[in-house]
């Protein structure tokens, strides 16, 4: 017959309460604690898991024990001083951060950093997440600029201008991939001769951007959508200031409006051609 060990109930009631506390995730140097539902691992790699602690701004998870699963440094007790704003590239929204070795982390990747005392905007509906600035970013990981510039040829297939454009690294494609691309598929005869420049008029190569007679075509913004009215068939190209392309299309002969509602604000300028007419103009997103 096996001998019984019998615990102090004290004991045993430690244990249970233990084994089923809720984990909780502080999410940054400021004290955001909330329950794990579905992020976990999210967590698990960003910010620190607890078990148990209250809920709530500034707690920091009190009365939870850190499960020593997330960051590697100790978790904070007190509030840090803000140093900017971070987009994670695994999150939808922003965060506040703090601490030196956030702002290193965030500052790489496919993350978008804010500097700044002033942190995130405003909280999300939800209240447990922060909106983004709507400024440009200290460092966008997401858009990162590689300090250099190609010289398109026009694309008669797909509409595309002749011009100088800023080249970033985007679409999972590194600066040193993009540059390659441009030596090679750049440059005005389309071999990659006199293509890549670390200039923004691509060695004096101003982009072909003349506005000419409408003659029946009309371009028009109204509020978050681009109105495009043409006799014939006409191509859309939306681009930002630094010559970025951030939206494409077409229009058959007639109307058709473009949403630009997934737009971030700013100053952007669109060209519209249809046959040998070129149409160019300012759209200011608000």
């Amino acid at each position: 017959m096996k001998k019984l060990w019998l615990l102090p109930a004290l004991a045993v009631a430690m244990m249970v309460s233990q084994a089923g506390a809720q984990q909780m995730c502080l999410w940054n140097d400021f004290g955001d604690c909330w329950p794990i539902t579905d992020n976990l691992a999210n967590c698990s790699q960003n910010a620190w898991v607890f078990n148990g602690g209250t809920q709530g701004e500034g707690t920091f998870c009190s009365g939870g024990t850190f499960s020593g699963t997330g960051k590697t440094q100790t978790p904070p007790t007190t509030a840090a001083t803000v140093a900017g704003c971070c987009k994670w590239s695994t999150e939808t929204y922003c965060f506040p951060i703090g601490s030196a070795s956030d702002v290193t982390n965030c500052s790489q990747g496919g993350n978008v950093y804010w500097a700044g005392a002033s942190g995130c905007p405003s909280k999300t509906d939800d209240g447990e997440a922060y909106n983004c600035p709507t400024g440009t970013p200290t460092y966008n990981g997401q858009e990162a600029s590689c300090n250099a510039y190609c010289y398109w040829a026009a694309n008669p297939d797909t509409g595309g201008q002749a011009g100088c454009f800023l080249i970033v690294a985007e679409d999972g494609k590194t600066c040193t991939d993009q540059i390659s691309s441009c030596q090679q598929y750049g440059g005005p005869d389309r071999d990659g001769n006199n293509a890549y420049y670390t200039n923004s008029s691509c060695g004096g190569q101003a982009p072909v951007l003349k506005v000419q007679p409408n003659m029946g075509l009309v371009v028009a913004t109204h509020g978050r959508a681009l109105h495009i009215s043409s006799d014939r068939h006409a191509t859309v190209t939306l681009y930002t200031l630094a010559g970025q392309k951030v939206l494409s299309g077409s229009v058959q002969a007639g109307n058709k409006v473009f949403s630009l509602i997934g737009q971030n604000p700013g100053v952007y300028y669109a060209v519209v051609q249809s046959g040998s007419y070129t149409q160019t103009l300012n759209v200011i997103l608000k």
